[in-house]
C-alpha cells in the first residue's frame, strides 16, 4: 500500500501523482525566493492537520537553513501544535557551523515512553536511494508573484504554477 500526503496545493500534489510519497525521498530545490521555506512550512502545517487524528504519525521539521519560522507555521495552520525542540542547536563540523531547528507535534494520547519508542521506530525505516523525486521551483515574474514547479525525476512534461500567500503556497486563483 503507498501512502502519499498532500502538499496543501493541488497544482503541485498533481505533479507529484498526488503528493509526497512515503518511503522517497523528494528534493525541493531552486533559487533564493521561489518558495522552497514556503511549500516546506505549507506540507508541515498541513500534515499536522492531516494526521490530526492519528495517533501513530508525528510531523518533524529538520532545518539545515536556518529558516524555520514557528508563527509562520502558525499562521497557516492555526489548529497546529508547534512544540519546538532544540530551536537553535549550533554544532561545530570540521570548521563550520551548522544550525538545525526540529518541530514535532505531540499526540497527548500517547506517553512519553510511546512516543519515544516510536520515534525510534522511525527513526529504523530505510529509504531506498532508488526512490527519489527532484522538484525544482522557479520564479515565472520578476515580482515573486507567480512560481512554477518542475518535476525533474521522474521527468514530466507538465509544469504546475503557485503563489504564496498568508496560508502558505497555493493553487493561483
Amino acid at each position: 500500500m503507498q501512502y502519499i500526503l498532500p502538499t496543501g496545493c493541488n497544482s503541485i500534489d498533481n505533479l507529484l501523482g498526488g503528493g509526497i510519497h512515503y518511503g522517497m525521498v523528494t528534493d525541493i530545490y531552486g533559487e533564493s525566493g521561489t518558495g522552497k521555506s514556503q511549500l516546506c512550512f505549507t506540507i508541515c502545517a498541513r500534515s499536522a492537520e492531516y494526521f490530526e487524528h492519528s495517533q501513530q504519525a508525528r510531523v518533524v521539521f529538520i532545518d539545515t537553513g536556518g529558516t524555520f519560522r514557528p508563527e509562520r507555521i502558525r499562521e497557516i495552520n492555526l489548529r497546529c501544535a508547534v512544540v519546538i525542540t532544540n530551536m537553535v542547536r549550533t554544532m561545530a563540523t570540521a570548521g563550520n557551523q551548522v544550525k538545525s531547528s526540529e518541530i514535532t507535534t505531540e499526540n497527548p494520547n500517547m506517553s512519553k515512553t510511546q512516543q519515544s519508542d516510536h520515534q525510534r521506530e522511525l527513526m529504523g525505516t530505510s529509504v531506498s536511494i532508488y526512490a527519489h523525486m527532484k522538484l525544482v521551483l522557479k520564479d515565472v515574474k520578476s515580482d515573486k508573484s507567480v512560481f512554477k514547479a518542475v518535476l525533474l525525476q521522474p521527468s514530466r512534461k507538465q509544469e504546475a504554477y503557485y503563489t504564496i500567500t498568508g496560508k502558505g503556497v497555493t493553487d493561483l486563483r
